[in-house]
């Protein structure tokens, strides 16, 4: 039994309609060689079967053959597997970058710590205190030493004042940064809608695919997600795959709660950015069509922040709310911009300390019980407000007292001469010139200012206190008595060691400059938390070199991972990625087939004439 007629031509036509289908899809990916994340697209093609035994007019043995090839579509070809790794690397680097900008920004505050900044500035405060306490009456000494604190707490303020800068910049690039998330979200639901209609109607919709996959790989650089395709059965024929995405880590199966959903098929969800006064920030999880918050059914909280762990919102997050070791169990540990402030607090609030503890005064006072010495607060820093308690103290206000700005001589030179002063200034001081004559004078605690450097005392501009009109009052020529009532007692030679009356050079100038020299642990005065033993010029190039080798560490981290991610992109590309040299043999091979396929036809075509014209005329 001979075949159908007209079957091979079928045969021929099919393997002449697939050759034209195998170019018109190299051309297309030759066409798409430079489009972004296209993704080359191949010819399924499959051997048509005979049909199956129930078929009535089933081919049997040898006449089943022939039946030719069809192509059943057109197909992407990807590697899932690779397109996880590549987007999991790829939220590694996000994170790591957004990371290296911030201490980029944070480092440039700092970077001239030594040569201009507050290192330097330090250095130039402590020279003139050692030059003041050579000359500690020279009032030109001392309006340069108040001039160099002054400098010195500008730095820090400036630097503090660059760090909330740095904070605004960065939430300003955080909230850009959620805005593309929410767009990108946004998006990946409106091309799941499209796709999964064009897949009801047998569309693959390649195109729509290579734009929600484009945009899957932006998102993974943003915040680490988990991306699945569930298949979804629309009828008894019609199998499509539906697309999610969730916050990878989100989810805790154990305790049953349920991983964040950002896409869910046509639904997605947004994030929010929630700034505090402090500068730091909170984000939230909204709905991505009425815009309000998500609520955790467990915790009733719709903050997200601590289950975003790497990404670039990671990196943002960890630069603007970073507490480092000061960080409560639980919360952000990165040294970011809440450590470095902390820890400019907390150097700000000591140095205050030690340098106005070391200016106080004690003096004799007849009032307590038993009489002794009373401490009188002489403040030479304070906040921008006046406020002298070192609780209040920040980097961002510490500045020279108001005193202080005063009078440049407010400093309290040399320790032995704070006898003359009582706790409130309010009692008399009965100043006897000589012992014999009994000539008395009368001063006020409050009126007198320093001692200069032969021993005479001083008002508050300066100017030699008389007495009898025209003899200056010299503290090594004098006794002096607090006169309570009918009591008095008379501070004299037989005072406590450390406060006899008598001139005594700048020796509290130079105790000054020692402590700020010498080596000292941090945080221990004021309460905080600065792991540093130094001094405090040692603290500020250990804090700027901290800060260097956090940078160091983090480009050297990105480095590698951008190196890795880069190998991942190259191994999907040698996949998915259009070459044109394999397009080029594609077309020649295609081509080939093509010209095979019309010999064929026309082979067929002079068979049948063969039939038709040769066969039947034996016997004419």
């Amino acid at each position: 039994m001979l075949r159908p007629t007209f079957l091979a031509f079928e045969t021929a036509k099919r393997a002449l309609s697939a050759s034209q289908r195998g170019l018109d899809t190299v051309g297309h990916n030759i066409a798409n060689v430079n489009t972004p994340g296209y993704t080359r697209q191949r010819v399924d093609q499959v051997s048509i079967s005979s049909g199956g035994y129930k078929q009535k007019y089933q081919l049997y043995g040898s006449q089943a053959s022939g039946q030719g090839s069809d192509v059943i579509g057109i197909s992407q070809i990807r590697d899932p597997f690779l397109d996880k790794r590549y987007r999991t690397e790829a939220a590694t680097a996000g994170e790591q970058s957004a990371v290296s900008d911030g201490l980029a920004h944070i480092n440039a505050i700092f970077d001239e710590i030594l040569k201009t900044g507050s290192a330097a500035k330090l250095g130039e405060f402590i020279t003139a205190l050692d030059k003041l306490s050579g000359e500690y009456d020279n009032k030109e000494f001392a309006t340069v030493l108040r001039n160099k604190a002054e400098q010195f707490t500008n730095v820090l303020n400036k630097n503090y004042k660059d760090l909330e800068n740095t904070t605004t910049q960065i939430n300003s690039e955080l909230g850009y940064t959620i805005d593309d998330v929410n767009s990108i979200l946004e998006k990946i639901a409106h091309l799941n809608v499209k796709i999964k209609e064009d897949n009801m109607y047998g569309n693959p919709s390649l195109e729509l695919q290579d734009d929600r996959n484009l945009l899957i790989d932006q998102l993974s650089e943003l915040v680490d997600i988990e991306v699945k395709n569930t298949p979804v059965k629309i009828s008894s024929d019609v199998t499509i795959s539906q697309l999610s995405i969730e916050l990878k880590g989100s989810g805790d199966p154990a305790n049953g709660i349920d991983p964040i959903k950002l896409v869910d098929s046509g639904n997605y969800n947004g994030l929010k950015l929630h700034t505090n006064n402090d500068g730091t920030v909170n984000i939230s999880l909204i709905d991505g069509l009425s815009g309000f918050e998500i609520k955790d059914p467990i915790t009733g909280s719709s903050d997200i922040t601590k289950k975003l762990f790497t990404g670039a919102i990671k990196g943002h997050l960890d630069i603007l709310n970073g507490q480092g070791s000061a960080a409560p169990s639980g919360e952000n540990g990165f040294r970011g911009i809440p450590y470095y402030k902390a820890q400019l607090d907390g150097y700000a609030r000591e140095f205050a300390q030690v340098m106005n503890e070391m200016n106080a005064v004690q003096v004799w006072d007849n009032e307590l019980n038993p009489p002794g010495f009373s401490t009188i607060e002489r403040p030479l820093f304070a906040t921008d407000t006046g406020d002298s308690d070192i609780a209040n103290i920040t980097a961002k206000n510490i500045t020279v007292s108001q005193q202080w700005k005063d009078n440049p001589q407010y400093i309290t030179a040399a320790k032995k001469n704070n006898a003359l002063y009582t706790d409130a200034g309010t009692k008399t001081l009965q100043i006897r010139v000589d012992e014999n004559t009994l000539q008395d004078t009368t001063v006020k605690p409050s009126d007198i200012g320093g001692i200069d450097a032969h021993g005479y005392l001083l008002d508050h501009n300066g100017d030699p206190i008389l007495y009898n009109g025209t003899d200056k009052l010299n503290i090594s020529q004098l006794k002096r008595a607090i006169t309570e009532g009918d009591n008095a007692y008379t501070i004299g030679d037989q005072a406590p060691d450390g406060y006899l009356p008598g001139n005594t050079e700048g020796d509290n100038l130079l105790s000054m400059k020692l402590a700020l020299q010498g080596t000292r642990r941090f945080g221990q005065m004021t309460g905080g938390t600065l792991p540093y033993t130094g001094s405090f010029e040692e603290f500020l190039v250990s804090f700027q070199g901290e800060m260097a080798l956090d940078k160091e560490l983090n480009d050297s981290l990105l480095d590698a991972s951008l190196g890795v991610l880069g190998g991942l992109a190259d191994s999907r590309d040698a996949i998915s990625a259009v070459s044109v040299d394999e397009e080029g043999i594609n077309m020649m091979t295609y081509q080939n087939y093509y010209n095979a396929a019309a010999r064929y036809m026309t082979v067929l075509d002079e068979a049948l004439g063969t039939i038709i014209q040769g066969m039947g005329v034996v016997g004419r």
